[in-house]
């Protein structure tokens, strides 16, 4: 038999829903979360920086769902409590570093540059929301907590923007 002939066959590629193969479906963002299961890969897609309605809530409101009880009002309560504490955590980087500019990559507190990432996702979203649109993110932010973050020197652009 020629060597040619001898050439060790592949597995033919997982074929995923709507016949596109696994590896065509994923971005890049995506391959770099492998562990990450298919839904949460696809709810990631839809707001920048993860999210995506999970949790009992509807996607669009961020209301509970009905027959949830009256754990709203606790999740409120938890949810405002955590803003607080990452609110708290990012006046102290202030007072460390002069600045709010928090990396990406911040290795001593990672959870607060997601928040960080998050608070600009929000922003973003809420400006797409007053000029009548509809923004692929359910992030929140209110106007007291845009002035508190204004108030320790927030920048809502995580990179100065250049002149053109």
């Amino acid at each position: 038999m020629p060597a040619s002939s001898k050439r060790k066959m592949s597995k033919p590629p997982r074929v995923a829903a709507g016949g596109t193969t696994a590896v065509q479906t994923l971005t890049r963002r995506q391959k770099q979360r492998r562990g990450a299961t298919a839904s949460a890969a696809t709810a990631k897609r839809s707001c920048r920086g993860g999210g995506g309605g999970g949790g009992g809530r509807t996607a669009r409101s961020g209301r509970r769902k009905a027959g949830s009880g009256g754990q709203a009002t606790e999740t409120i309560d938890r949810r405002r409590k955590r803003w607080e504490a990452r609110f708290e955590s990012l006046r102290n980087f202030v007072e460390t570093h002069g600045h709010a500019r928090v990396p990406q990559s911040y290795a001593k507190d990672r959870p607060l540059a997601q928040w960080v990432s998050r608070q600009r996702t929000a922003y973003r979203a809420e400006r797409v929301r007053l000029a009548g649109g509809s923004p692929k993110c359910t992030y929140r932010i209110s106007a007291d907590q845009v002035a508190r973050l204004e108030g320790i020197g927030f920048e809502w652009a995580a990179r100065p923007q250049r002149a053109r």
